[in-house]
């Protein structure tokens, strides 16, 4: 029955008050049932006292009707009790029933197929409600500390009862109470795939496994979100986060499914290219997880790359048979190992230009961050100092650079998690995805157009000042398509027209211009292949007029937005309803950009096309590996304006002073050395962004994305676009400066009076 009819059966009662239909959990047809129906979950008759036989008894009649508790408020009360409630916790017990009798199949089939693994169903028929208890107890424990990370297929997860997602879920919410406790996770690890039911139990929900702790905190909190979404009937929703098992699961549950027939004498000897095959299986796989599931998706394709080396670190483990002891950890070292060779596709987030500069960009992994700020004594103290004017910061007349830099960073981290916990929850998990999506988008274009990872990264990045993302991701496509695919184009008699009549938003020539001629010159009647010069730079710009004039001619300026898993979706439109515009940067932008191409995925060669600014840098690095353990962050326009909580444009002294003087002349800004490859405020918003991050216990890019999504819904371009919507808010600002109102107040009258954060264009 539909989940719609479910719900009319469930809130239509009997006339007398004495009967009621309903359709229970699980249940393939509606029931009569006699007495009153049951309360939610929480909520007891009156004169019925909480934890009494009676209320013990209204709460298994609850789980009947109602099953496994999904409401918030009941969730936090449990998850407030103490630990070993689980044990009465009759929400607790109805969900382990649930899980138990799904995890442990008795159909004729499933039979069957334990037995491949001389395997029998555990009986339970003797089961009390403790029993049932316990085991989901350390069914949790097992769940939470041992598997360090889970992937999920959606094709299964959807096909599991609603009711069990819901059990799943009221469990993981409600495991660890009182906290994270010691003796549950020595009761986890002591167990650790101590059970060979769970690789059946596990795999008929589809969940696997991945050696790497970065893992583990995406996974639980998607595979929450997916069970939610499940719970809620949210299905399209979760699956635009679900995947399938990768590389890692494949291997382990080999391995591990092979030790189970050793031991049982079903084998005499480990098959090593029977694992190596599970292996290489699933890194195939990490194509269709990659638009799946981005985060982890990015770790098996770059994991990928190196197959024969996982495959030949693994192998030697299972002839030694240690494999069969731990095999997480066991393939775990080997992709870790993996992982620290593909890292050289990173680059330093500071590059230093000086001929007496003492460090190498290339050879070194240079960041930026308060540290490197603080290297140089002067530059700290001028561009600190220059914080102390804006209407943010209190006057403190006699503070040292360090106190001022401080009181700097910490009010820029408040504001980040004032922004960040107005999100609302079920936002958050998807909001934080942008550079999982950005990964992911780069993978699919590794495949379709055949240039390495680091090369797309760095067109992204080239391509991305003063652009949103969508705009950002648009271009880039483009750019990469003609010159992939168009190099033996000639340049068209209406490529050379639009050079002549191209005109700006104030009707001025773009190109007719005495510098650009002797390029149109050069281009007429040549293919893009054709376009050398001596100088690396001129070339690039011959080129990136001939893509530039191409597009303009052949294609539509229109763009679609992205989802945060990185799928293309409608069109972007204007606040008219009329679609958007993406427009073209500066031809060395787009020159450095088609230098990315060319670098065939050579860093030496892409690192310097970056340039200098932090922003591009760390956007590269974001792009290319999301779960770098560096911690860089993107810190652009909307990253500045969510740390002072601003409706902040490109044009404003506060970006300005974030970039050093970038774009803005004639003003006083921040400094930057060319020794240090330092430059301007980016290193205090790394600071806060990082320490912000690690108050909610996730990467500083994702703060940032989260925020970087609330800032826009807060402030958006058509409020932004008013100044008197800006001197207002700076006006809210200045009271706080002189004292006249508190933090606390002075965010929520900005909040008001931009009216409140706009829900995603994603949703």
């Amino acid at each position: 029955m539909s989940d719609a009819f479910s719900n009319l059966f469930h809130n239509n009662y009997g006339v007398d008050g004495e009967k009621f239909i309903a359709k229970p959990p699980g249940a393939e047809y509606p029931m009569m049932y006699s007495g009153k129906p049951p309360l939610t979950w929480g909520q007891y008759e009156p004169g019925v006292m909480a934890d009494t036989p009676e209320a013990v008894a209204e709460d298994k009649r609850k789980h009947d009707f109602h099953g496994s508790p999904a409401d918030q408020a009941f969730i936090q009360q449990m998850q407030e009790q103490p630990e070993g409630s689980q044990i009465t916790d009759e929400a607790w017990i109805g969900a382990s029933k649930n899980l138990y009798h799904y995890m442990n199949p008795t159909s004729q089939a499933q039979t069957e197929e334990l037995a491949k693994y001389n395997l029998t169903p555990i009986s339970s028929e003797s089961f009390t409600d403790e029993d049932y208890a316990n085991w989901g107890v350390n069914f949790m424990s097992k769940f939470n500390y041992n598997i360090t990370a889970m992937l999920f297929d959606v094709n299964k997860l959807s096909g599991a009862p609603s009711e069990v997602a819901a059990s799943m879920y009221y469990m993981m919410e409600t495991a660890d109470r009182d906290g994270l406790l010691l003796e549950n996770f020595k009761r986890g690890f002591s167990n650790f795939m101590t059970d060979p039911t769970t690789y059946v139990g596990l795999s008929t929900l589809g969940i696997g496994m991945v050696g790497t702790q970065s893992g583990k905190q995406l996974s639980k909190m998607a595979f929450k979100d997916v069970l939610k979404n499940i719970v809620m009937n949210r299905g399209g929703a979760a699956g635009a986060v679900a995947g399938v098992e990768s590389m890692a699961y494949s291997g382990i549950d080999n391995a591990a499914r092979q030790g189970v027939k050793i031991n049982a004498g079903q084998q005499d000897e480990a098959n090593v290219g029977e694992t190596a095959l599970s292996l290489a299986s699933g890194f195939v796989l990490g194509n269709r997880l990659a638009a799946g599931l981005p985060a982890v998706g990015e770790t098996v394709m770059r994991t990928a790359q190196a197959i024969p080396d996982v495959v030949s670190a693994v192998g030697d483990e299972l002839t030694s048979g240690a494999m069969y002891s731990n095999p997480v950890g066991v393939v775990a070292d080997a992709v870790g190992s993996v992982m620290e060779q593909t890292d050289a596709g990173l680059i330093s987030t500071r590059l230093p230009t000086a001929v007496k500069s003492t460090e190498d960009p290339l050879t070194e992994n240079l960041t930026i961050g308060l540290a490197e700020t603080k290297a140089d004594a002067k530059l700290y103290e001028h561009n600190v100092n220059i914080t102390k004017d804006y209407p943010n910061m209190r006057a403190a007349p006699d503070a040292t650079t360090d106190e001022t830099a401080e009181q700097f960073i910490e009010h820029a981290k408040e504001n980040l998690l004032y922004l960040h916990d107005k999100v609302p929850e079920e936002t958050r998990p998807r909001s934080q995805m942008w550079y999982d999506g950005a990964r992911a988008v780069t993978d699919r274009w590794v495949e379709e157009y055949g240039i390495p990872d680091t090369s797309i990264a760095g067109v992204l990045a080239a391509l991305s000042p003063q652009k949103d993302w969508y705009q950002n991701a648009a271009l880039a496509e483009k750019t990469i398509s003609i010159a992939t695919q168009q190099k033996d184009t000639r340049a068209s008699n209406e490529m050379i027209d639009l050079f002549y009549s191209l005109k700006d938003g104030k009707g001025k020539p773009v190109f007719d211009k005495p510098q650009y001629r002797p390029m149109i010159e050069a281009i007429q009647g040549k293919t893009y292949a054709e376009l050398t010069h001596e100088n690396p730079t001129v070339e690039r710009a011959m080129k990136a007029l001939f893509v530039r004039l191409y597009d303009q001619t052949y294609n539509t300026p229109e763009y679609r937005i992205l989802s945060p898993e990185g799928e293309f979706l409608d069109l972007a439109r204007n606040a008219d309803g009329a679609p958007s515009k993406a427009g073209w940067g500066s031809l060395n932008e787009i020159g450095k950009a088609i230098g990315a191409i060319e670098a065939n995925g050579d860093v030496n060669i892409i690192s310097p096309l970056m340039g200098e600014r932090h922003k591009v840098r760390n956007f590269y690095n974001n792009i290319y590996a999301p779960n770098s353990k560096l911690g860089e962050v993107t810190i652009d326009t909307h990253a500045v304006a969510a740390a002072l909580l601003r409706p902040l444009s490109g044009n404003s002294l506060e970006v300005d002073h974030n970039f050093k003087n970038q774009s803005i002349t004639g003003r006083g800004t921040t400094k930057g050395s060319s020794v240090s490859g330092v430059n301007g405020n980016y290193g205090l918003y790394a600071e806060a962004y990082r320490r912000a991050a690690a108050e909610r216990g996730i990467l500083p890019r994702q703060m940032q994305s989260i925020t970087w999504e609330a800032v826009r819904g807060l402030f958006t371009d058509t409020f932004k676009s008013n100044a008197n919507n800006v001197a207002e808010i700076d006006a809210i600002w200045q009271k706080y400066k002189s004292g006249e109102i508190e933090l606390d107040e002075t965010r929520r009258q900005v909040n008001d009076r931009a009216g409140g954060i706009n829900p995603p264009t994603w949703q």
